[in-house]
C-alpha cells in the first residue's frame, strides 16, 4: 500500500477508537447519573464494559502497528529486492554487503562509502548502506535532534538522500520509508499514537 492509503488506515483505526471511547464514556456518565439505580446497580450496568471496550480499542491499535510493520516490510523489500529468490553467490554478496555496511557507525564514512558504491555501480552495497542509514539513525538520539520532525538535516539522511539521488526509481519507496521511520521514533507522535488508544 501507499503511505497515503497506510495514513488513511491509521485515520479510520483511530477515528474507530476515538469513537469506542467517546460512547463508552457517555455510557458511563449516563450510567453514574442515574439517580434510580443504587452503586450496585450502576456497578452492575457496567460490568465488564471498560474491559471489553479495552480490549476492542487494543485490538485497533494492534491493527495499526500490524500495517506499519507490514508497510516498512514491504518498502524494504521494495528497496532491498527479493533476496529469497537470489542465487548462492547473490545471497553471499548481500550477505557481506550487509556486514560492511553495519560495521559502520560514522555518518560522513557511510556517505563516502555509499557515493563509493554508487559510482562503481555496486547497488547492492548502496542498498545495504542506505538501510544502515535508517536503521542507524532510528539508534541515535543525536541523529534525531538533528534530523527533527522533516527528518532532514542530519548526517543519516544525507546517506538516504544520496541513494535517492542515484537511484530515481527506488526515490519513492526510499522517501515513504525516511517519513515511516521518522514518525517511529518521534516521540511526540508515539506519545499521541498511545493517547489515541486510551480508555480512561
Amino acid at each position: 500500500m501507499s503511505l497515503e492509503t497506510l495514513d488513511r488506515k491509521i485515520e479510520a483505526l483511530r477515528a474507530d477508537a476515538a469513537n469506542r471511547i467517546s460512547n463508552y464514556r457517555r455510557v458511563t456518565a449516563d450510567v453514574r447519573a442515574d439517580t434510580t439505580l443504587s452503586n450496585e446497580g450502576k456497578s452492575l450496568k457496567l460490568g465488564g464494559t471498560k474491559e471489553r471496550v479495552t480490549s476492542e480499542v487494543a485490538d485497533l491499535q494492534r491493527q495499526e502497528n500490524e500495517a506499519i510493520a507490514a508497510e516498512i516490510q514491504s518498502l524494504e523489500r521494495s528497496i532491498g529486492g527479493t533476496v529469497g529468490s537470489a542465487s548462492g553467490a547473490d545471497l553471499i554478496s548481500f550477505r557481506d554487503a550487509q556486514d560492511r555496511a553495519n560495521r559502520t557507525t560514522n555518518a560522513t564514512d557511510a556517505l563516502a562509502a555509499m557515493r563509493s558504491a554508487i559510482n562503481t555501480n555496486d547497488r547492492e552495497l548502496a542498498r545495504a548502506y542506505l538501510m544502515r542509514a535508517v536503521t542507524q539513525q532510528d539508534a541515535d538520539p543525536v541523529a534525531q535532534a538533528l534530523a527533527g520532525i522533516g527528518g532532514s538535516g542530519s548526517p543519516w539522511s544525507d546517506v538516504v538522500q544520496e541513494y535517492a539521488n542515484a537511484y530515481p526509481d527506488a526515490a519513492k519507496a526510499v522517501d515513504d520509508l525516511y517519513t515511516i521511520r521518522s514518525r517511529e521514533r518521534d516521540r511526540t507522535r508515539t506519545l499521541l499514537s498511545a493517547g489515541a488508544y486510551v480508555v480512561l
